[in-house]
């Protein structure tokens, strides 16, 4: 018999839940960013890619939530995946937003 799983499941949806919305944050600070100023295509694929990594956080923050209520151990690639995501679209940020005036 393995023991309850306790709370680890709820901050585990909890942290990758925050991490999702500040990647929506940051994709809706960039869509008021190109409506305000002039709309460039960078700056709309920007927005989108914002929203889907915040999209991407949430699914696989419930997946590894859903693991470990189950008494499985979630696998190790999904915070590199994440990782690798958030740091490409901080680098795109950088460099895309102040061509956007």
């Amino acid at each position: 018999m393995s023991a309850p799983p306790g709370l680890a499941p709820e901050r585990t949806a909890l942290a990758w839940t925050r991490t999702g919305l500040a990647a929506a944050a940051n994709g809706a600070l960039l869509l008021l960013r190109s409506v305000t100023g002039e709309a460039s295509p960078a700056g709309r694929v920007l927005v989108v890619a914002a929203f889907a990594v915040a999209g991407v956080a949430v699914v696989l923050g419930q997946l590894r939530s859903r693991a470990l209520l189950a008494g499985r151990r979630p696998g190790e690639g999904a915070p590199v995946v994440l990782g690798v995501l958030v740091a490409a679209l901080c680098l795109a940020t950088v460099v895309v937003v102040p061509a956007l005036g």
